[in-house]
Parts: structure tokens; C-alpha cells; sequence
């Protein structure tokens, strides 16, 4: 009885953490090894950073999770709209897309701003 009682509690618990959401949501972007000049770097320059750039949901949820106001910045579009967060730089298209980006160098692990328009 209490064998039984015990292999329905950990049922119980496997299925409700099963049943709940993980709160983890496909990435959708791209990425590059690259070095400080991620535009026409100098020639021999080493690789020695990831960057990330993210698109649509994911980068929208970023965006809005993002504490700092937006910013207005017309430089890359109209209207566009950024959040920025030590390196981590996030973008409010008018058109309603999203973009976010990153780099972390492969060094140490820190991250530095990356941003193309």
C-alpha cells in the first residue's frame, strides 16, 4: 500500500511538471564568428566573438522584457525604436518586427553590442 501510494505521488508530480509550461520558445536569427569590425574588418583580424541576431518572437519577447525605455532612433529606419541593455541591443520596427542582437567573445564570455542596420 505504501509502495503504491509512493509511485502515485511521483506519477502525480512527473505529470503535473510535464503539463506545465517550460517557458522556453524557439529562437528564430542567425549567427557569425567574427571580430571587432564585424563590416569590413581589416584584413587578419581574428575571429574572436559570436554574434547573435534574433528575429521575430523571440526577439519580440526579449524587446519587451527589456526594463530600459525605448529610444527613438531614425539612423536604421523610420520610427524605429531601441532597448539596450549592457550589450544586448533590441529593435521596434514600424512594420512590427523585432530584432535583437549580441556578441559574446569567445574568450571570456562577456558580451559587447553588435548592431547592423
Amino acid at each position: 500500500m505504501r509502495c503504491a501510494l509512493a509511485t502515485l505521488a511521483v506519477l502525480s508530480f512527473a505529470a503535473t511538471a510535464i503539463a506545465q509550461p517550460s517557458g522556453y520558445i524557439d529562437l528564430s536569427g542567425q549567427m557569425v564568428l567574427t571580430g571587432k569590425d564585424l563590416v569590413d574588418p581589416p584584413v587578419g583580424q581574428k575571429a574572436d566573438r559570436v554574434g547573435l541576431f534574433l528575429t521575430g518572437a523571440s526577439a519580440k519577447e526579449i524587446y519587451d522584457a527589456i526594463e530600459t525605455k525605448p529610444t527613438n532612433s531614425d539612423t536604421c529606419g523610420e520610427r524605429l525604436r531601441l532597448k539596450e541593455a549592457g550589450g544586448l541591443i533590441c529593435a521596434s520596427y514600424s512594420d512590427g518586427s523585432y530584432t535583437c542582437s549580441v556578441a559574446i567573445l569567445l574568450k571570456t564570455g562577456a558580451v559587447k553590442p553588435i548592431w547592423v542596420c
